[in-house]
């Protein structure tokens, strides 16, 4: 028979890491054991890829001058920047990893945690204005070169990875985990990956600001939202760049949650439905016929795809 769920949490990646599994009666001290690794392993990530580590191999590799040339990276940072890749073609350019120069631009320079600035929302169209000639270019912000492991990035572009590396992490941390333990859940700051072999019971995961939980056996679940701001050099900000103008995005999308197949894919979706704003959800949602959604405006209302409104308020 297994135990209750065992619990490890931890700083990482610039968010709280939440580790469980399910281990057999008397396995409790291996399974922390294996916790702890795997505690290792994100930190190692954290290391490789937070671009608020001036040495890790990203800050590295944004300050090399890669516009109009290969670099070469690690197999690290080339797995991270495939998901990058296929989170571009996937949201139709919405989300785009390219946009560093515009966080910085608006204040988000460091650690979330040290930026401060007050909770709740904006009002509507007090984002700060695009200032001159910050209007990206508009095609992916950069191109892999599979055969040498190598990227080229856009001219004026520079990468951050937060959110797809947290989804991506998520999943894989997961898959390792349940193949030890039957079942393990992982959320790293809200992207949270789930796995269940047959004969475990599946996870419940509660939808953000809901009453609504869903149970997962194979799969992920991710919040976005716009309820933390700050006020930057240039005017209030918040950490979503529209990719079409370079600024904040001015959108009537509060929050989105999504289920998909993995927290990579809920991850990005979930920015992306914010990204779209209201009138565009739907073609969005054509595209991810396997998604269900949560999405709150904010004039109040609700939007679902594939979530029972039943129980939302």
């Amino acid at each position: 028979m297994s135990s209750a769920a065992l619990r490890e949490s931890f700083d990482a990646m610039g968010t709280t890491i939440t580790l469980m599994v399910r281990p057999a009666s008397g396995k409790e001290d291996a399974a922390r054991r294996v916790l702890a690794e795997r505690r290792a392993w994100f930190e190692e990530i954290e290391r490789a890829l937070s671009r608020f580590r001036p040495d890790s191999e990203l800050s590295r590799l944004n300050r090399a001058g890669c516009a109009g040339q290969w670099c070469l990276v690690s197999p690290l940072l080339f797995w991270a920047l495939e998901a990058a890749q296929w989170a571009y073609e996937a949201t139709g350019g919405l989300v785009d990893a390219g946009v560093l120069p515009a966080l910085a631009r608006y204040g988000y320079d460091r650690d979330w945690h040290a930026l401060g600035g007050p909770a709740g929302l904006l009002p509507p169209g007090d984002e700060a204005e695009p200032p001159a000639g910050a209007r990206p270019a508009g095609r992916p912000p950069f191109e892999l070169d599979r055969a040498i492991r190598a990227v080229r990035i856009r001219p004026g572009a520079a990468l951050d990875l937060g959110g797809v590396v947290k989804g991506l992490a998520a999943d894989s941390a997961a898959a390792w985990l349940a193949q030890r333990f039957g079942a393990a859940l992982v959320d790293a700051g809200g992207d949270v990956a789930a796995r269940a072999l047959p004969g475990s019971p599946p996870w419940v995961v509660q939808v953000d600001g809901s009453p609504i939980a869903l149970e997962v056996r194979q799969g992920g679940v991710a919040t976005s939202g716009l309820r933390r701001w700050w006020v930057g050099p240039l005017g209030p900000a918040h950490h979503l760049i529209d990719p079409g103008t370079g600024a904040p995005v001015r959108t009537d999308v509060v929050s989105a949650t999504v289920a998909e197949s993995g927290a990579l894919r809920a991850e990005v979706l979930a920015k992306a439905l914010i990204l779209a704003g209201s009138r565009r959800i739907g073609a969005l949602m054509e595209r991810w016929p396997h998604a269900s959604a949560f999405v709150r405006l904010r004039d109040g209302r609700v939007l679902t795809w594939g979530v029972s409104l039943a129980h939302a308020s």
